[in-house]
């Protein structure tokens, strides 16, 4: 359980540094790229699974609206409502960046 905390508490911190930077960016091609692209991988596998947005909606606890904004490419969702869609989806999110490596063995190291 102390590891759910740790990696929630670590894709938070990524979701709020990857706000910030798209509040500070929005014309960057980066930000519609990335985002663009996770609205696509959801709307593909929601579209594989046979799952309407309603349908998505209801097993993963939130309103339709919510599916049809992460799916439109929108920036105001709650990291909770997109960790909840991605879970029913069985989509897991993977830090990857230049730390990364160092953070799993420091990481590792603390336990």
């Amino acid at each position: 359980m102390h590891q759910l905390s740790i990696i929630y508490k670590a894709l938070l911190l990524i979701y709020r540094i990857f706000t910030l930077y798209l509040n500070s960016k929005k014309e960057n091609a980066l930000y519609i790229m990335q985002n663009e692209a996770l609205s696509s991988i959801i709307r593909y596998h929601r579209k594989k699974t046979k799952l309407s947005q309603t349908d998505l909606a209801k097993m993963s606890g939130v309103s339709r609206s919510v599916v049809q904004d992460i799916e439109a490419g929108r920036d105001r969702i709650s990291l909770k409502n997109l960790l909840q869609i991605l879970s029913t989806l069985n989509i897991q999110l993977k830090a990857n960046g230049p730390l990364q490596a160092q953070w799993e063995a420091d990481f590792k190291h603390e336990k």
